[in-house]
């Protein structure tokens, strides 16, 4: 399982995926933010690391037309309206089992690939 994909340049995401797949013995977990999550490096508990930067965005169309299922995790995605709502209502907690079936309202996609051994 990895959650790297967002921090890898955007023109060097579809190699990454390729070395992911050809790399594991049986499946390939990748969890990505569901919506446009760009920011800069921040501050770590070792210090700054620009390599936390989100530097590319992986929509779950790119998941799926590799064959990975597609699953959700948390509710809303980041700063949606629906989110924002939810959290104001204090009902998002209650509602963190939904996108696991209903990915486009997840704040997390998680793409999941058997690969042939």
């Amino acid at each position: 399982a990895c959650e790297l994909i967002e921090h890898v340049p955007q023109d060097q995401v579809s190699e990454t995926l390729d070395l992911l797949e050809a790399a594991a013995r049986s499946r390939v977990i990748v969890s990505t933010p569901n919506s446009p999550c760009f920011r800069g490096g921040h501050d770590t508990p070792l210090g700054f690391n620009r390599r936390e930067a989100h530097v590319s965005y992986v929509p779950r169309s790119v998941f799926t037309k590799r064959s990975y299922r597609i699953y959700g995790a948390g509710f809303g995605q980041y700063n949606s309206r629906l989110a924002l709502a939810a959290k104001g209502w204090r009902i998002r907690r209650s509602l963190n089992s939904l996108p696991y079936r209903f990915p486009r309202i997840a704040e997390t996609i998680v793409a999941v690939k058997d690969v042939p051994a």
